[in-house]
C-alpha cells in the first residue's frame, strides 16, 4: 500500500503501486517512511509494475566494479545501472517480492527466470540473497550467469 503525504498525494513503495496505465520510465519510490529511491519502472513486461534493479543494454557502463560500487549502486537508472545492494536491502526488507531475470545474449537468444520470493539481507550479512520457487525458460542458475552479458533484473 502506498504512503500518503500531508496533502494526500500517494507515494508508491515500489513500481507495482503505480496505476496500470502508467508509462514505463523513471520514478521516485518510497520503500519506507525514511527512504526514497529513484528507479526505472517497467510497466509493460508481464503485466507491468516492475522495479528495475539492473539494466545492461550495452557495454557503455563497466560492471566490473568494487564492493562499494555495488553497495551504493552505479550508472543511470534510465540506462545501464545497478540499483545498489543497500537499496535492494531497503526495498526488500518490508515486503515479499518476485524477482525476474530477463536475459539476452549477443546472439539475441533470450530467456527469463522468475522467483516468487526474493530478499536481500544487509551489509553485515554480506547482502545474502534468498529466493525460491522458480518458473521460466532460463533453466539453472548456471544458465543465468552464462547469459548475463545483456540483462535486466526486475522486482515486483
Amino acid at each position: 500500500m502506498p504512503y500518503a503525504d500531508s496533502i494526500g498525494n500517494l507515494q508508491p513503495r515500489d513500481c507495482s503501486d503505480l496505476p496500470p496505465c502508467t508509462k514505463s520510465g523513471v520514478f521516485t519510490i518510497y520503500p519506507d517512511e525514511s527512504n526514497t529511491l529513484t528507479v526505472y519502472c517497467d510497466m509493460c513486461t508481464n503485466g507491468g509494475g516492475w522495479t528495475v534493479i539492473q539494466r545492461r543494454i550495452d557495454d557503455s557502463v563497466d560492471f566490473y566494479k568494487y564492493w562499494n560500487d555495488y553497495k551504493s549502486g552505479f550508472g543511470n537508472v534510465s540506462g545501464n545501472h545497478w540499483l545498489g545492494n543497500d537499496n535492494l536491502h531497503i526495498l526488500t526488507r518490508a515486503r515479499n517480492y518476485v524477482i525476474r531475470f530477463e536475459l539476452k545474449d549477443f546472439a539475441d537468444n533470450t530467456a527469463y527466470a522468475e522467483y516468487q520470493s526474493f530478499h536481500v539481507a544487509n551489509e553485515a550479512s554480506n547482502y545474502k540473497v534468498t529466493f525460491s520457487t522458480y518458473t521460466g525458460t532460463a533453466g539453472s542458475m548456471n544458465n543465468l550467469w552464462d547469459m548475463h552479458l545483456k540483462s535486466r533484473i526486475l522486482v515486483n
